[in-house]
């Protein structure tokens, strides 16, 4: 199950790992994230024993990716990439489960399945390489936020090629506090979950949810200018899902 630990800092918008115990139970799954750029996280010892400390070791075991080393996946006909930088660990799974806490106003972007499947899943130089639209690995430079939303759609199709048909996609939408500067936003109450196979129908309908908060259209266009929502355009232009979706309820 490919999640996000994130840190102590930010551990109120991390997904409970009470919610994650029963399906990692039922898939007896191993939970994997690769290495990131903060201290918390920036080498499989440290990013361990921050995953321990917020209580993930509890649900399953844990495999930093890229404890070991890098593996650089193919991007075909990328908008800037050519390839994307991941954890060698990632050859070792056959059926991968995206599961993230989806947040709509709590970062720059928002989190969903496409972040999970490209700037998180990427290594500290994955990630460089995705938010510079592929000029460097090295360090964080961001590039314009048209072309790190092409970079990102990008990752994800190299990560749905690497594990073609593989990948399950779960959007879980409890309650959450906004932290952004955005207008009109209130404390959201659980919403529910959403699950797919396609990531971008998954994103868009998590996405609709959240941002159907608001009856005013102006200001969820505002919304979704600001969080970058773009990013399932380019890669729908890419071919990677569709983000028309019917939804269905599973009692």
């Amino acid at each position: 199950m490919k999640v996000v630990f994130g840190n102590q800092r930010d551990r109120a918008k991390m997904i409970d790992p009470a919610l994650l115990k029963p399906i990692a139970d039922e898939l007896h799954a191993t939970l994997i994230e690769s290495n990131y750029m903060d201290s918390a996280r920036s080498n499989a010892a440290a990013h361990l024993a921050t995953a321990k400390s917020l209580g993930y070791d509890k649900v399953a075991p844990i495999d930093i990716l890229d404890a070991e080393k890098e593996i650089a996946i193919p991007v075909h006909n990328g908008y800037h990439l050519r390839n994307f930088i991941t954890g060698s660990h990632l050859a070792d799974y056959d059926t991968l489960v995206s599961i993230v806490r989806f947040k709509g106003h709590n970062l720059q972007r928002y989190s969903g399945a496409t972040k999970n499947l490209s700037i998180w899943l990427g290594t500290a130089r994955g990630a460089c390489q995705v938010h510079s639209a592929g000029v460097v690995t090295d360090y964080y430079h961001p590039s314009s936020p048209k072309g790190t939303s092409e970079s990102m759609a990008d990752a994800v199709s190299a990560a749905l090629d690497y594990k073609k048909g593989r990948w399950v996609f779960i959007n879980i939408i409890n309650a959450l506090k906004p932290v952004d500067g955005c207008r009109g936003t209130a404390d959201r109450p659980d919403l529910g979950i959403v699950a797919s196979t396609d990531p971008i129908a998954a994103d868009r309908a998590a996405l609709d949810i959240v941002y159907g908060l608001t009856s005013d259209p102006e200001l969820r266009k505002e919304w979704e200018r600001e969080h970058s929502v773009d990013v399932l355009d380019y890669a729908e232009r890419k071919g990677l899902g569709s983000k028309a979706y019917r939804l269905q309820k599973i009692d």
